[in-house]
């Protein structure tokens, strides 16, 4: 499916790629921590993290002068599992995208912290929603954050996985160093 970036003309690296919670994120344990009602998940996680996730994509189209990346506008894909998805975000981050600008709340996605692990092991830029640069130590301390606040939850087993990616690609990359973005900061 990768292909069809191709098949618009989209160059490797060229693309402005906006990570959001859809499925998790802060809004999944709010939902969590009040029972989480399964009636209510669509509206209450996924519906509302679009929505949210809105705002940057349409600030962000303004703001930069490249091609603008937006998974909360592909629709569901029948047979697809969370896995199938985050394999299909981080091949088109990898080989599509410059920089990756996070929607506030990313640190809670599994997708997102993925999505992060993919742009530090690919020296991609990686910008918040007010285009600052996520320096090695925030994204540290997010982490820790993120992980501190689900840790009584057996659901975020796979958060905490996509997380230990992340700090492994922090400590191995050369995070530490200057990420690519500044030729998109304004």
């Amino acid at each position: 499916m990768a292909e069809v970036f191709r098949c618009t003309g989209m160059r490797s690296r060229s693309a402005i790629y906006v990570s959001a919670p859809i499925t998790t994120g802060s809004r999944y344990i709010a939902w969590m921590n009040e029972g989480g009602d399964p009636s209510d998940y669509r509206r209450r996680v996924v519906e509302a993290n679009i929505r949210e996730a809105e705002a940057t994509v349409q600030n962000s189209r303004s703001h930069f002068g490249a091609p603008l990346i937006d998974p909360t506008a592909l629709p569901d894909v029948d047979g697809w599992t969370q896995p199938d998805y985050h394999a299909f975000w981080t091949h088109v981050v990898e080989e599509f995208v410059s920089t990756i600008v996070f929607v506030d709340g990313w640190e809670y996605s599994t997708g997102a912290v993925l999505e992060l692990a993919c742009g530090l092991q690919n020296r991609i830029g990686l910008l918040s929603s007010t285009y600052q640069e996520l320096d090695p130590a925030a994204i540290e301390k997010k982490g820790r954050e993120a992980i501190t606040r689900v840790s009584s939850f057996s659901d975020f087993e796979s958060l905490k996985a996509a997380w230990s990616s992340a700090f492994i690609a922090l400590g191995s990359s050369s995070a530490h160093q200057q990420h690519p973005s500044r030729n998109y900061l304004q």
